[in-house]
């Protein structure tokens, strides 16, 4: 059968003899080039595998990505290209094994077949029998050999993997130890619980005041957001971090912000509480004890329930400006539509605080609030 295609090219689609299945043939301007004809389900992974169709392949789990990532990684070497120039990168250790190992039953497969079952394994993987020389054909029985050859053998790692290699190739770049060990999750957490056994049998009250406001599971995670950011954690270096981190003055201390609560704050506290105890069960539980708080008038009672009810708000820290002046904002605006309208009475608060902090305390700095 004949079908006359565009630009003038003649279509013929003939039986493959050798394998039973269908060829076809285009002719061009005198040159003919041969290629297996694919299904609809084939024929897209095809595409996706040839280099020079595309340099993006998206598909869903289990469609067979890393078959197609795998023949693309073929093609690349079957064009010539270098095999230590190609990087294949993945999320898990399974995923570059199952990458590798079929790779190498792929090239190593090739090795011992002869022309025809060559021809017809390069047929299926898109390529073009005008191409397929002798010559290409020695070639890719080679492939196997100079992938094995090539320094460190192919490039086929995890995203964790591939940084380690970047950082033991430049480590004073990095800013690291070139003596550096890389550690896995399991054994990060060996450590940690370890950390954790020897801080209960050496500073039990350290531990006691934890588990005021930090379970097991939270104390973990505690522990690892201080093992993830240890450079912060150097002797009385981390003081002058910290104060520097919030703002502070020098020195600044839980007296210094039982200190800051000033007639004008506890007026601020008491305008926001209507809003606290319209919000949710817990903004309202907040809104009891803060109550409770002010009735006292003692500003030690007063300092320990606003830090417990900044907690809940996001875990912002009142000494923090910027996250304090957020909080406000978050605070008097609220989550639901019925409150909108009591909006307008956030700039005023905002800056009534503001106001009435005393000069110099590091609290906060003066915020126009639109």
């Amino acid at each position: 059968m004949e079908v006359w295609g565009p630009n003038p090219m003649i279509t013929t689609i003939l039986p493959d003899m050798a394998s039973g299945k269908t060829r076809m043939n285009h002719y061009f301007n005198g040159w003919v080039m041969v290629s297996r004809r694919f299904d609809d389900a084939t024929l897209p992974q095809v595409k996706a595998a040839n280099p020079l169709e595309s340099s993006w392949v998206l598909a869903n789990a289990g469609s067979g990505k890393t078959r197609v990532l795998t023949n693309r990684v073929v093609r690349l070497l079957l064009a010539g290209t270098s095999p230590q120039k190609i990087l294949c990168i993945t999320f898990t250790n399974a995923a570059a094994t199952n990458m590798l190992n079929r790779l190498g039953e792929t090239l190593g497969g090739w090795a011992m077949l002869s022309n025809e079952n060559l021809r017809d394994r390069l047929l299926n993987l898109g390529e073009d029998e005008s191409s397929l020389t002798p010559e290409k054909l020695d070639s890719a029985r080679t492939l196997f050999a100079r992938a094995l050859e090539t320094p460190g053998g192919m490039k086929i790692q995890t995203f964790h993997s591939f940084a380690t290699t970047l950082l033991k190739q430049f480590p004073l770049e990095a800013g690291v130890s070139p003596q550096f060990k890389l550690i896995d999750d399991r054994k990060s957490r060996n450590i940690q619980i370890d950390l954790l056994n020897d801080l209960v049998e050496t500073d039990r009250e350290i531990v006691g005041q934890l588990s005021k406001y930090l379970d097991y599971e939270n104390l973990k995670q505690f522990t690892k957001d201080i093992f993830d950011k240890r450079d912060y954690f150097t002797g009385e270096a981390s003081k002058g971090f910290i104060w520097k981190k919030f703002d502070v003055q020098e020195g600044w201390n839980e007296t210094s912000f039982v200190n800051s609560i000033t007639p004008g704050n506890i007026q601020l506290i008491k305008s926001m509480i209507p809003y606290l105890l319209k919000g949710s069960i817990t903004d309202k539980t907040k809104g009891k004890l803060l109550a409770e708080a002010l009735e006292t008038e003692n500003t030690n009672i007063i300092a320990f329930q606003l830090a417990k009810a900044s907690e809940s708000w996001g875990r912002r820290k009142l000494t923090d400006s910027r996250k304090t002046r957020f909080s406000a904002y978050s605070l008097c605006q609220g989550s639901r539509n019925t409150r909108r309208h009591e909006n307008s009475n956030l700039p005023f608060l905002c800056n009534y605080l503001v106001e009435t902090i005393p000069a110099g305390s590091g609290c906060f700095s003066p915020v126009q609030v639109d």
